[in-house]
């Protein structure tokens, strides 16, 4: 976990976006960040389903079998976004990136490392948005009492 080389020494200087702490080697930061991408989509998952209860939503669903299986992140997404649309677009975000690594398809391939570095900083900057706004939102019946 190495610090830009550039890195300011005084605590007070302000950082560039390009020279903030990167959990990676330095050598890696122009080409890791999608690595970094797929414990976000599991972070948000598990940040949607340990709040739905607050909100009002079901984490599961039925099937025609009979069978109680869990909402994917769509599915969960659209039903936070009803309590919380601030975060539909967020949540599209890190669910629409977080896919693109996961499975990607060919036309999802993206050569260019400053596209990546791009789409990947949207995506973490979506994520904490989302879990900051869970973890701090009082849900509406809550205040109505």
């Amino acid at each position: 976990m190495a610090l830009h080389p550039q890195f300011p020494k005084s605590p007070y200087a302000v950082l560039r976006p390009d020279q903030r702490w990167f959990p990676a080697a330095e050598e890696m930061r122009e080409r890791a960040y999608e690595k970094l991408l797929p414990p976000l989509r599991s972070l948000i998952e598990f940040s949607l389903k340990a709040n739905a209860p607050r909100f009002g939503i079901i984490v599961t669903y039925v099937t025609a079998g009979g069978r109680t299986e869990d909402k994917s992140l769509k599915h969960l997404g659209e039903d936070v976004a009803i309590a919380l649309p601030e975060l539909e677009h967020p949540i599209e975000i890190v669910r629409d990136t977080g896919n693109r690594i996961l499975h990607p398809k060919k036309h999802d391939v993206i050569s260019h490392p400053k596209v990546m570095r791009s789409e990947a900083l949207q995506c973490i900057k979506s994520a904490q948005l989302i879990v900051e706004k869970l973890y701090s939102e009082v849900p509406r019946s809550s205040t109505q009492m």
